[in-house]
């Protein structure tokens, strides 16, 4: 077994001594590795493009697919048709002349992209993310390859990312989630070569990228990036390149920032009424979410161990990570939430430190290393000995509900089960709240029926080119021409489908909403007719794993199904 793996354990012998920080010779590639990348971009294509358009795309995908058909038909990412209108918080993300403005326009120029070569449909807007995120397994190939130097070990980063299945969930959507990690590593292969003309170039160019992907990641990304320079890479020509990096970035970024007065985030969010979790909670959220998507807590001990006693190969790539980790720790319970979908660089980072984690076990002890690479790759095991260990004092309902697991938690980890759900998601037809709203709606209502849904109206209009009520309130009317908008933006007057989703209440509660119905239609003349869809309300193909459904949900118990209500004569 040894002698048939000696030529993923051999080093290249051009490439020198095992450094202990960044930089160094690049001449570690040869031929092996060319065929291994791209052997893993196609099995990363393997594992993410196989029923790729089989789900309706849920409300975030929906909200880029109808910037992107604005794009098709003007150029621009506008949001606003005529009839359908992007947005989920009452025309916060949108300027004046209805230009998208709450996030960057990578995303939907990528969308737009795929639906002009794929066709308008679930599996147009959701292909060039699937490739993207193919190809970032190759390049946390050569990443890896670049800060670890031996072979096995990297190869080992891109199966571990590969056999994460939150990681897998983000690269399937029609979102931004898999521009972040293609662009980091192209940043970080630029920082590493920054001694060379042409990593200043990779370096802005993949920041500038990554900005345009989402300017929160790329901030915090911004931010470990100039930590790690500042703690291990002092020199004048590093900071120089940077600065000239530095330069080119804010060039080709900040205009855009400010010229959508993003610089007024803060009272932007007061008006969309956000609402932050509590900073501790997040905080903590955000342990839990390193420890099991990125690297665990049980790695990070050893590691902490072996520095002590001064035995780590490739202290540079561990300091690397902790670099970029920080500033996610920081910024996102501060500001925003604790979600894998802003740290999708940090997942591949996280992949590379486990396994050069098992690297160094490996020079020690052979047998240990490969066993520890197969625990860590298949088996949630490494993870869970951190939630076992959590305090059951610390154990509150929002921690219960969405990270820890029972207290036979370890037991439970053995393998990694969340690869049964996805293996049936990659073959079997799925049909979730979404995908019964619209298919109801599509074979039982006009195509000029208005349709009135707290949540959800994004997917209905993508899927059934139905109009949908209540997206702005009066609020908005002060803003230039929009008081000339169609009236059933504003309210549900005008709507003769109500969707009843119990697992999703929100502001207006659906037993204040039908009161006002069952008003109308007796002034009206009309009646209320309910329609009852037997599937189980819930969030359908969100992008985190613990509210990701990989079957049908089917029907639930009484009071928990999708109702659609009509009104009619």
């Amino acid at each position: 077994m040894a002698r048939s793996l000696t030529w993923l354990n051999r080093r290249n012998p051009r490439e020198g001594p095992v450094a202990a920080s960044l930089g160094g010779n690049d001449s570690v590639f040869d031929r092996v590795d060319a065929v291994l990348f791209v052997g893993l971009v196609l099995a990363g294509a393997l594992v993410l493009i196989p029923n790729l358009g089989d789900r309706c795309l849920w409300q975030d995908e929906a909200e880029c697919a109808l910037v992107a058909e604005g794009i098709l038909r003007t150029g621009l990412p506008m949001a606003w048709d005529g009839r359908l209108l992007a947005t989920q918080l009452r025309g916060i993300e949108l300027t004046d002349s209805f230009l998208w403005a709450w996030t960057p326009w990578g995303m939907h120029y990528s969308a737009a992209a795929g639906m002009a070569l794929f066709g308008h449909t679930p599996f147009g807007a959701r292909m060039p993310f699937a490739l993207l995120g193919s190809l970032s397994i190759g390049l946390t190939y050569l990443v890896a390859r670049r800060l670890v130097r031996q072979r096995w070990p990297s190869l080992l980063a891109a199966l571990l990312l590969m056999s994460s299945v939150q990681y897998l969930l983000l690269m399937r959507q029609s979102r931004y989630y898999a521009i972040i990690p293609v662009t980091a590593l192209m940043a970080i292969w630029g920082y590493v070569d920054l001694s060379r003309r042409r990593g200043w170039v990779l370096l802005s160019g993949g920041t500038v990228l990554l900005f345009h992907a989402n300017y929160a990641s790329c901030a915090c990304f911004v931010l470990g990036l100039l930590g790690h320079a500042l703690l291990f890479r002092r020199n004048r020509q590093t900071f120089v390149r940077l600065a000239l990096a530095g330069s080119v970035t804010a060039l080709l970024t900040l205009p855009w920032f400010f010229g959508m007065g993003l610089h007024h985030l803060s009272s932007l969010s007061q008006s969309a009424r956000l609402d932050h979790e509590p900073v501790t909670l997040g905080a903590i959220k955000m342990v839990f979410m390193m420890n099991q998507f990125v690297c665990p807590v049980a790695v990070v001990v050893g590691l902490l161990i072996g520095s002590a006693k001064g035995r780590l190969r490739v202290k540079g790539a561990y300091g690397l990570v902790t670099c970029m980790a920080v500033p996610l720790m920081v910024v996102l319970p501060l500001f925003l939430w604790a979600n894998p979908r802003y740290m999708g660089y940090m997942i591949p980072l996280g992949a590379m430190a486990v396994a050069a984690a098992m690297g160094e076990i490996w020079l020690r002890n052979r047998i240990a290393g490969y066993l520890g690479a197969l625990v860590a790759a298949c088996s949630n095991l490494l993870p869970a000995l951190f939630w076992g260990l959590f305090p059951a004092s610390m154990r509150t309902d929002s921690l219960v509900q969405e990270y820890l697991p029972d207290p036979s938690a370890i037991q439970q980890s053995l393998v990694k089960k969340e690869w049964i759900g996805y293996l049936a998601e990659l073959r079997e037809p799925y049909v979730g709240p979404d995908e019964a709203i619209t298919r109801f709606l599509n074979e039982h209502s006009s195509p000029n029926d208005i349709v009135f849904a707290p949540y959800g109206q994004l997917p209905i209009m993508v899927a059934t080119g139905r109009r949908c009520s209540g997206l702005l309130d009066e609020s908005a009317k002060h803003r230039p021409g929009w008081d000339r908008l169609p009236e059933y933006l504003w309210g549900d007057d005008a709507a003769v489908w109500l969707v009843v989703r119990p697992g999703l209440l929100w502001e207006d509660t659906y037993a204040n909403v039908l009161r006002r119905w069952a008003e109308r239609a007796a002034e009206t003349g009309r009646h209320l007719k309910e329609h009852q869809l037997l599937v189980v309300d819930g969030w359908g193909n969100r992008e985190v794993l613990r509210h990701h459904d990989f079957r049908s949900p089917g029907p639930g118990r009484a009071g928990t199904n999708i109702v659609l209500v009509s009104l009619r004569k």
